[in-house]
């Protein structure tokens, strides 16, 4: 019995759970994927609604578990932004002690200051120009190189590149 005629005498949910566990283990190696998985991923005619819907169930969860990931990014950036603002304020309220009653130490830790002069620009300073810094970002007219390239311009370096995107409804 070939693998495709096994395929198709199996249940639906079995063959799911095998490409779910294959999907598992390519994810877990880092996106690596063997000649084995790759055999096993190809899809023929005679599995294409199976796999399909199989692959289309994967990438759902693979995407589901992203906005996941993403949400929970985003709460331990927001932590991140207010640890940091009351590490700010103990940090004042240390200087400010210090300047009030002079440095000290207690047990292992010696409470001092140290002192740095740094230049503060306000947003709506006019400067001369020899106090300012142009800088140049050069990067390439992609509209323009599309454009001339569909033309028939030959252009060193560049090329168009037919990409597939899929699009599930």
């Amino acid at each position: 019995m070939t693998d495709k005629t096994k395929n198709n005498n199996r249940p639906f949910w079995s063959i799911q759970s095998d490409y779910e566990e294959l999907a598992s283990n390519i994810i877990n190696n880092g996106g690596e994927v063997t000649d084995e998985e790759i055999n096993q991923l190809a899809i023929n005619e005679a599995e294409r609604n199976i796999k399909s819907v199989a692959y289309y169930r994967i990438i759902n969860n693979i995407e589901s578990e992203n906005i996941i990931i993403k949400k929970e990014i985003d709460r331990l950036y927001d932590r991140l932004k207010s640890n940091q603002k009351t590490i700010d304020r103990l940090k004042k309220c240390l200087v400010d002690a210090i300047l009030m009653y002079g440095e000290y130490e207690h047990e292992l830790v010696k409470f001092k200051l140290r002192k740095s002069t740094v230049v503060e620009v306000t947003p709506d300073a006019v400067l001369d120009a020899k106090y300012t810094i142009t800088k140049t970002t050069i990067s390439p007219d992609k509209a323009l190189i599309k454009t001339d390239l569909k033309n028939g311009v030959v252009i060193d370096g560049c090329q168009l590149v037919e990409n597939h995107h899929l699009n599930i409804k």
